[in-house]
This record gives structure tokens, sequence and C-alpha cells, in this order.
């Protein structure tokens, strides 16, 4: 999940609760702005996606190494 996901998860119902589509995006572009002025904000690697739990350890190794990690 990228930032943006994250400011919409955690701020769902404040998101929700502005009913003007206009305003709402504001808050949004706000909330957007205090994530990444919080800090390190841009992840080195994002994992988004469904991983069988037979094959999984092959999918996060591999993961790892395109990162740069392992």
């Amino acid at each position: 999940m990228g930032i943006e996901g994250g400011v919409e998860l955690v701020y769902k119902k404040e998101l929700e609760a502005e009913t003007d589509p206009e305003n709402c995006q504001i808050l949004f572009n706000t909330l957007m702005d205090r994530a990444h002025d919080a800090g390190n904000v841009e992840p080195v690697a994002i994992i988004d996606g469904v991983i069988d739990a037979t094959d999984k350890r092959h999918w996060v190794v591999n993961s790892l190494v395109l990162a740069g990690i392992v």
C-alpha cells in the first residue's frame, strides 16, 4: 500500500464525513502533505499483491533481493 492508501485508510472517517467533493479533496491533500512532512514516507520497496502461502518464501526473498536489501 502506498502513502495515498495509508492516508485513506487512517483518515477514512474524516474523509467520508466531508460531503463536499471539493472540500474532501482539499482535506485529502492536506493530510497527504502532513504525512510527507512527518518524515520518511517514500518506501524502499512496496509489496502489493496476494501471495500464495505455498510459495511466499520465494516471493519474499526475491522481493528483498530486487530491493537490494539482501
